[in-house]
């Protein structure tokens, strides 16, 4: 997959605040925006059940939106001790995908 620097820009800002929320870090409530997917498949223990929805206002509301590119980050990534931690790992991730190096 070869993402634009636009696309990765977006992406890496969509991962950081779904990390906030997920860790309490901005004052949000969780449950207002995810459900965590609690089926034990594969992946990390952090994965999020994304919605069957009809409406295109709900497909693409933040939450919803978000769950695909979540639930692909690995393991390590997601249960990072500190946003720099975090930080430095999504970017190599990102940058493995897209070929492109953020900073």
């Amino acid at each position: 997959m070869n993402l634009t620097t636009l696309e990765m820009r977006r992406e890496r800002a969509d991962m950081l605040e779904v990390y906030k929320i997920m860790n309490g870090m901005e004052g949000l409530v969780e449950k207002d925006f995810f459900i965590r997917d609690l089926s034990g498949r594969r992946g990390h223990s952090f994965k999020l059940y994304k919605k069957r929805v009809n409406l295109d206002i709900a497909k693409y509301s933040f939450g919803n939106r978000v769950c695909t590119s979540w639930n692909n980050l690995t393991e390590d990534i997601v249960t990072s001790q500190s946003i720099n931690i975090f930080k430095g790992r999504l970017d190599e991730y990102l940058g493995k995908q897209g070929g492109i190096e953020i900073s």
